[in-house]
């Protein structure tokens, strides 16, 4: 249920406009109090009336904390700043949403909402970077470079939580936890969408969620409990296995360890699935590592046997790692089996599909995979090899010609000239000849194919898509249609700037307005919204008046002097006048016999000396010292590496050596994408590359350093050296400001 009044935005200026909008069927009346008279007793400011689902709006002209009581024994407080703000600032992005009725138009300060079915908005003074759906009521508000979340109810339009690891919600629950610091246990917290308020904490070393069956299994010591997320919350008693528990797999099964032996136990039936016996020493279960097997090769190929004690001896060890998919027909299982020896040619990986009914044994190339069950059917694929297994035929497949793809949870086996489907019974079925040559960039994310010799698109039921390929936000562009992601078209025409992921709804917002769009009947139609909210006035150059009751701006060829209380607006001749004075914008001053402005500085009065701040960038309040205009020529290059300052010839020689120009490098960025690239740019940009990496092994101990942190080192390395600023890496450019006297410079 909707809040019955609201009142926005939380916090406002003087010259903000407060509005007030009622959901209650009769009229409501409301009193504005001050907090801020010194006293206990609260002072009137203001009083009205709120039409019911009509917005009301009104101003109040003091700064300080206000407290807003409705006659329906609810209130408010809200702020007012003691400052004016003009113009509406830019846009920045706009979200709208399938099953959350509300719309958001992101300003760089402040947010538009929009209800399209109740036709109720407000302002917040807020500017999110991202907004996405939680429920009908609900969003998640994220800023970039921001670990925190918040929960925004629209309810009671305001933030309720602030969370950073959300792990599951739906229409009437929020799932998060909170990390344990050191050794403690983590958190697990159940909040109620529809009381507002947390239902359940609980405790847990580790966790695996089963969204199909809306729960959570939780892991504390040797006992797992499972937490159902339904219209409420409620934690079943603990259970537990034989053996120590190392980690879940596929959602609600345990993995547990037992006299040198893994046990992997159902959870829901309490069964075992599997028993397997390591080959080796345990090395590694799922995300478990018990022996670091990186480490132990370079500690026994370094190890300098013939200076012991016993020349004549080997060091030798073997290792056993595991990646276990459970389902409930069988338990398969990635082995990966590692001998390490000190006589380095020795050194021996061995990788196996298994079973634990010891009906597979497939050696296969790469290490661990992805892995998909699609009906009776198991699915392990790695670059160009994958292997199937099926339950009801006991029939398998295995493949090093064709990569996976999965759409929409369902494997195809692809190549070039061939597409086929995994079937439900654990075929690969359907299969697809071109004479031409599949691409399949756009497959996994939209069910689209590519022929790039005939040049024409399909989808993934062979029907032949007209057009050329172009993006709008999410949606893929061919023809005159677009795809969203769950392979849904629609027709493009009169279609909005932003559209919601399910193709439903959108927003299109210019300096005519903001409209609403709803998708009916094969086309979109549009309305008008947020007529007499969003601010579309724009101001250039805002000088104030000394007494603050004024304001002046240009636009276009005029200038412009705004009196703030009455809005008599006094219009003149353009004037050419500076913008700051030593960072600070100037006030203006206006004699009563004339309307010609004199500006002053706001620290002292004194009028401004504006040909002095024509040459020169600051100058010191008794007017002694500068710094001139030309500030971009103090600056200093430093090279990192060397610790010294280059001069501006040598920074230029190694930019033009290692660096791309932006035009040079979008032409590469989107002929890569092509399926043929020009081959003199091919080599253009590998000979950089190849400098590159020459600079990099030079000098390995900087760019090491840099690595640190890196999960792979090499991949790291590999990486920097298609940075398109490569110096960047190593040079620091330093400004340095000069200050010069005026008797002298």
């Amino acid at each position: 249920m909707a809040k019955k009044v609201s009142i926005h935005p939380y916090k406002g200026y003087l010259n903000t406009e407060f509005q007030i909008y009622s959901h209650e069927q009769t009229p409501v009346e409301y009193v504005v109090y001050s907090k801020d008279n010194g006293t206990e007793a609260l002072q009137e400011k203001k009083k009205g009336v709120v039409e019911s689902n009509k917005p009301h709006t009104f101003r109040l002209s003091s700064p300080g904390t206000f407290v807003v009581q409705f006659s329906n024994e609810t209130s408010s407080e809200i702020i007012v700043e003691d400052a004016y703000k003009f113009g509406g600032n830019k846009h920045k992005k706009s979200f709208v949403f399938d099953k959350c009725p509300w719309a958001f138009i992101v300003m760089h300060d402040r947010t538009y909402f929009y209800n399209h079915e109740s036709k109720e908005s407000f302002v917040e003074a807020i500017s999110p970077d991202d907004i996405s759906e939680i429920s009908k009521d609900y969003v998640m508000l994220k800023n970039v470079d921001q670990n925190d979340l918040t929960l925004f109810s629209l309810q009671e339009q305001a933030p309720v939580l602030c969370v950073d690891n959300v792990i599951f919600s739906n229409d009437y629950l929020f799932v998060w936890k909170e990390e344990g610091v050191d050794d403690m246990l983590s958190i697990m917290k159940v909040y109620s969408l529809i009381d507002s308020k947390i239902l359940i904490e609980v405790p847990f070393f580790r966790y695996s969620l089963d969204v199909t069956k809306g729960c959570i299994y939780l892991a504390k010591n040797n006992d797992i409990r499972k937490l159902s997320l339904a219209e409420t919350a409620s934690l079943s008693e603990p259970l537990s296995f034989n053996g120590q528990f190392v980690t879940f797999a596929q959602s609600h099964y345990a993995i547990c360890c037992e006299s040198a032996k893994i046990k992997v136990w159902d959870i829901v039936t309490k069964e075992e699935q599997a028993e397997i016996i390591p080959s080796g020493n345990l090395a590694r279960i799922n995300d478990v590592t018990f022996i670091d097997v990186v480490s132990r090769r370079k500690a026994i190929s370094t190890f300098d046997i013939r200076s012991s004690e016993f020349p004549e001896a080997e060091i030798s060890a073997k290792y056993s790692e595991y990646d276990i998919y459970p389902c409930p027909w069988r338990v398969f299982y990635f082995q990966k089996e590692i001998l390490l020896s000190s006589v380095q040619k020795n050194n021996v990986t061995t990788r196996f599909i298994c079973d634990n009914k010891k009906n597979l044994h497939q050696e296969v190339q790469n290490d661990d995979g992805n892995v998909v069950f699609a009906g009776d059917a198991f699915c392990w694929y790695k670059n160009d090899e994958s292997y199937v297994a099926c339950r009801v035929y006991d029939h398998t497949s295995y493949h090093t010609d064709s990569k996976v793809y999965t759409f929409i949870n369902r494997p195809y086996l692809c190549n070039a000239k061939n597409i086929r489907a995994l079937s439900y019974n654990g075929f690969w079925d359907g299969c697809w000849k071109t004479e031409g040559e599949f691409v399949y960039d756009d497959f996994e994310s939209y069910g689209i194919i590519y022929d790039k010799v005939a040049k024409i698109y399909y989808n993934r039921y062979r029907k032949e898509l007209c057009g050329q390929k172009g993006w709008r936000k999410d949606c893929l562009e061919i023809g005159e249609y677009l795809y969203n992601k769950w392979g849904r078209s629609i027709h493009k025409k009169d279609c909005p700037q932003l559209i919601s992921a399910g193709l439903n709804y959108g927003l299109t917002v210019s300096t005519d307005g903001v409209k609403f769009f709803e998708y009916k009947n094969r086309n979109f139609e549009s309305e008008a919204i947020l007529e007499g909210t969003y601010d579309y006035s724009t101001y250039s150059n805002v000088l104030l008046s000394d007494n603050g009751h004024q304001i002046m701006y240009r636009e276009k060829d005029v200038s412009t002097i705004l009196d703030i209380e009455s809005g008599k607006r006094t219009e003149f001749e353009n004037l050419s006048y500076i913008n700051h004075i030593n960072g600070i914008r100037p006030l203006f001053i206006t004699e009563s016999e004339c309307t010609q402005a004199r500006l002053i500085n706001p620290l002292d009065g004194q009028p401004i000396n504006v040909d002095m701040l024509t040459l020169y960038q600051f100058v010191s309040p008794d007017g002694s010292l500068y710094a001139d205009k030309e500030l971009r020529k103090y600056i200093e290059y430093r090279n990192k590496i060397t610790d010294k300052t280059l001069s501006k010839e040598d920074y230029q020689d190694l930019v033009k050596k290692l660096d791309v120009p932006d035009d040079k490098w979008s032409k590469w960025i989107l002929s890569s994408k092509k399926e043929e690239m020009k081959e003199e740019m091919k080599e253009e940009m590998e000979e950089i590359f190849k400098l590159r990496e020459k600079f990099v092994e030079e000098h390995i101990g900087y760019f090491s350093e840099l690595a640190k942190d890196a999960r792979s080192t090499k991949v790291y390395l590999h990486n920097i050296a298609r940075h398109q600023k490569f110096t960047d890496l190593f040079i620091k450019i330093v400004g340095i400001a000069i200050i010069r006297r005026m008797e002298n410079g």
